[in-house]
């Protein structure tokens, strides 16, 4: 974790302007306190006391640079870090997109592979009909049945992978630079690497219909929930009627077997608008509780009252 203290010397030591020379040596004595062991910085500090102007724009070039980082949190250690993830994983990204030899007789001298690794092509472009190269993390066999979202997304890693080989490259040339001079492009590469990744998983484990399944999923439940709420508006009020016939005096069994039949009925359309979770209108859970229906919609419905209403 970074030290803001240190984070505001080193600020406040660049926001000073004319630089001076008796800023070299606090300068110097900051760079070693952000890295101990840099020979260089220790020698500075020998150099900020005898010919202090003559370090002096290092001092500021050096502080700049760790400033960067800093400003985004993080410590020289975790940039280390970033460098040793980061450039690995985009190694192995380039190392998926690279063509492969899948005929070991023929001649491939020559052969022009750059396709392959940007947009998935089969074919070398060489002579030899033979050849042919593949992606180990490719096109999908059935890319044009994809929706065109889904086809997008491998248009834009092909620009990417590009982006992130030359990155890689150029980085790869700076390899004896220490990490924190390298932490602009490693940041950009970190961005670029996660992108690529993330709409490589998308693109790679989409299955063919499932918006569509989805789709259809919620407007069948739409679509059962406006059943039932009609069938309950239909059939209310003669639930009414059947209620108060099994209740007179002169109830007869078939009274009762008619009510609780309807009863049962009605229940199942509500068990429906429960478990969706649909709302009951105040007014309408009264005239429905007063029927002999439950309409327990709370967080504190038990087990017992929903295996009772569902019965």
């Amino acid at each position: 974790m970074t030290d803001p203290k240190v984070t505001k010397e080193i600020q406040d030591w660049l926001l000073k302007d004319p630089k001076t020379n008796d800023m070299a040596l606090p300068g110097a004595l900051l760079l070693q306190r952000l890295n101990p062991r840099n020979m260089a910085y220790r020698r500075w500090l020998s150099v900020a006391n005898t010919r202090p102007m003559a370090i002096l724009a290092k001092i500021e070039y050096e502080l700049k640079k760790h400033l960067r980082y800093r400003l985004d949190g993080l410590t020289l250690e975790e940039v280390r870090r970033l460098d040793q993830k980061v450039v690995p994983e985009a190694e192995h990204i380039l190392s998926e997109g690279e063509p492969e030899k899948v005929s070991a007789t023929v001649n491939t001298e020559g052969a022009d592979s750059s396709s392959a690794e940007t947009d998935g092509s089969s074919n070398a472009g060489g002579s030899d009909d033979q050849y042919e190269t593949v992606k180990k993390l490719g096109k999908r066999e059935d890319h044009d049945q994809l929706p065109d979202s889904i086809k997008q997304l491998w248009v834009e890693n092909g620009e990417t992978y590009k982006k992130i080989k030359a990155l890689f490259e150029e980085l790869k040339s700076m390899e004896n630079l220490p990490s924190c001079d390298r932490y602009e492009k490693l940041q950009i590469l970190a961005s670029l690497d996660a992108g690529y990744l993330k709409k490589m998983e998308t693109y790679d484990n989409y299955v063919i219909g499932s918006d569509a399944a989805q789709d259809t999923t919620e407007a069948e439940a739409t679509k059962k929930i406006g059943s039932a709420r009609s069938y309950l508006s239909k059939n209310i009020e003669k639930l009414a009627e059947l209620k108060s016939a099994s209740e007179a005096e002169t109830a007869t069994d078939a009274d009762k077997e008619a009510y609780a039949a309807l009863l049962d009925k009605l229940q199942q359309r509500i068990d429906i608008l429960i478990s969706a979770s649909a709302p009951i209108t105040d007014e309408l859970k009264a005239k429905y509780e007063n029927l002999g229906l439950k309409t327990l919609q709370d967080e504190n419905t038990d087990d017992s009252d929903s295996s009772e209403a569902a019965e």
